[in-house]
């Protein structure tokens, strides 16, 4: 048979009190200096690719956007390791888009030996470092 919870005793407020109080607190989403250090060198080596491959050094170009893509990756599944870390539906999306337009520049400047000048160059090689920005800015405000 059941028993009807109203028939239970009613808690005293000091006894609601200490139940609340022994409940852990729930442990906060943290981005550390190696975040920042990590978020800062893939966005800085990606910038370094699209620039180089931009002005006509396509395949020296393929070391910085390897380092770039390999610590993107790293740090987006260390981070999905974490405890308490949100799953954004679309963060494999951000990945993808990432690396599409950090190989963007690389590829045309092997394969059709295209360049850039100066200011385009800088608007075309910023496209995937502003992509990855822009999701660690959001990283920033949603925790």
């Amino acid at each position: 048979m059941s028993q009807d919870s109203s028939s239970s005793t009613p808690l005293s407020p000091g006894k609601a009190q200490q139940l609340l109080g022994s409940v852990p607190h729930r442990p906060r989403r943290e981005l550390k200096a190696v975040d920042h250090a990590i978020a800062i060198l893939v966005v800085a080596a990606s910038l370094a690719a699209g620039l180089l491959a931009l002005s006509g050094y396509g395949w020296i170009s393929i070391a910085p956007a390897i380092i770039s893509f390999l610590s993107a990756n790293h740090w987006f599944a260390a981070r999905q390791r974490r405890i308490n870390e949100p799953r954004y539906p679309g963060a494999r999306t951000i990945l993808v888009l990432f690396a599409t337009w950090l190989l963007l520049p690389i590829w045309r400047s092997i394969v059709h030996h295209e360049t850039a000048p100066w200011p385009e160059a800088l608007l075309l090689a910023g496209l995937a470092p502003v992509l990855w920005l822009g999701y660690f800015l959001f990283l920033l405000i949603r925790r």
